[in-house]
């Protein structure tokens, strides 16, 4: 999964479906309404993270480790667009869909 690759760049990515970057540029921003690359890419790792918060066969998987494996490349950027998408830490959601 091309999200999972912390180094994916939108270069990287037009090159490998062989399309001009100004044109991925404008379908990820304009037709599918993204700010920019990082937030089309968060999107994806984000709901992979969510999954798993609420998964009960992963709740001793720590956050940190969730968030790696779909691609975040550190806590920090993680934590603030979990934070931004969500209103709340990944640890309080975790805790209210687990009851």
């Amino acid at each position: 999964m091309p999200h999972r690759d912390e180094t994916m760049s939108i270069a990287k990515l037009s090159a490998q479906l062989n399309e001009q970057e100004y044109r991925l540029r404008r379908t990820i921003n304009g037709q599918m309404g993204h700010r920019n690359f990082a937030a089309f890419l968060n999107g994806f790792r984000l709901a992979e993270v969510k999954a798993a918060l609420v998964d009960p066969t992963q709740k001793d998987v720590t956050i940190i480790t969730i968030a790696l494996d779909a691609g975040f490349g550190s806590l920090g950027p993680f934590n603030r667009a979990f934070r931004e998408a969500e209103g709340m830490t990944p640890s309080e959601y975790r805790a209210r869909a687990t009851g």
